[in-house]
């Protein structure tokens, strides 16, 4: 039976659906430009002389790609909307070593990524876990570990409803619970060489004000590993 409450919340998805298709909706980076530009910073610190190649798992409108090649790695950003491709490409066409290629990430295409030396996978996975599951994104998190030749960079949503009808078990913006869960989950993917640890976070959107940011790395072979992850 359908409610006020529910008409109101589909009108809503109606009219997002809408601006989309008219080209109308702000893209997602520039939404959130100050954020962006911290997970940069919080990326970029981190970056070393060894990480030549990026791959960008939902590029958007690419600004994080144009950054890593604009300090000299060769960046690919990999986003599903045409779109923002188009945008991005039209962005960056006088760029050096940054292209963008259509395509979505799911459980099977996942496993066509090329690998990197450093991946970014920021603001995506609570998609995979809407779109095919809890587990099923956790899987996909897996094999971006494995194409990772040096650094992942995740970052999470910080509230319960990005997730859709499979939220995780944690209290929404509740930092301590969220660095648990993630901490919890990495792990359980990681190679015996992988670390997990939590960088910081970034100012996100009204609703939801902050993101944290992980780095997933690899210790250099030969390296003892210094002490817990």
């Amino acid at each position: 039976m359908n409610t006020p409450k529910s008409l109101g919340k589909r009108a809503k998805r109606l009219g997002k659906r809408l601006k989309l298709w008219l080209g109308l909706a702000r893209p997602y980076q520039r939404k959130r430009a100050d954020g962006t530009d911290e997970r940069w910073q919080l990326i970029r610190r981190e970056l070393d002389a060894g990480d030549r190649s990026l791959l960008d798992i939902g590029s958007n409108l690419g600004v994080l790609t144009e950054l890593a090649a604009g300090e000299g790695l060769f960046a690919l950003g990999v986003e599903p909307d045409f779109r923002l491709v188009r945008a991005a490409r039209r962005r960056t066409r006088s760029a050096r070593s940054v292209g963008f290629v259509c395509a979505a990430v799911d459980p099977d295409s996942v496993a066509a990524l090329p690998a990197c030396d450093v991946v970014l996978c920021l603001s995506v996975h609570h998609y995979w876990v809407r779109a095919f599951g809890e587990e099923a994104a956790w899987r996909i998190m897996g094999v971006l570990l494995a194409r990772a030749r040096r650094k992942l960079f995740f970052e999470p949503a910080s509230v319960k409803r990005k997730f859709g009808a499979a939220a995780p078990d944690f209290e929404d913006l509740d930092r301590e619970a969220i660095v648990e869960y993630n901490v919890k989950h990495l792990e359980s993917l990681l190679a015996p060489d992988q670390r997990v640890r939590f960088l910081g976070e970034t100012r996100c959107r009204p609703r939801e004000p902050f993101r944290l940011v992980f780095l997933i790395e690899r210790r250099p072979a030969g390296r003892e590993d210094p002490g817990a992850r």
